[in-house]
């Protein structure tokens, strides 16, 4: 089981899934060199099938600096999510 499998997994609860959330946002915030950056985009990536029931963590994702950096299929999810809205 991988770091970002066993993270994610641990959402049996919203305090726990709460704090996962927040801990993968801070990594997308590092710089796109960086290890945690890549923790975090696979992290979304395994999340990515949730996000429409999360728009306001959507915002906060897309609230960040280099965004548009991220990875082209992530980009569409979160676009999508704004679409359903």
């Amino acid at each position: 089981m991988t770091c970002v499998t066993l993270f994610l997994s641990v959402n049996s609860n919203y305090v726990t899934l709460g704090l996962a959330l927040r801990f993968v946002l801070d990594a997308l915030r590092k710089p796109n060199t960086s290890k945690m950056y890549y923790f975090g985009i696979a992290a979304l990536d395994r999340f990515k099938s949730r996000l429409k029931d999360y728009h306001k963590y959507c915002e906060h994702v897309a609230a960040i600096q280099h965004f548009c950096d991220f990875p082209q299929h992530l980009i569409e999810v979160r676009l999508s999510v704004t679409i359903v809205l």
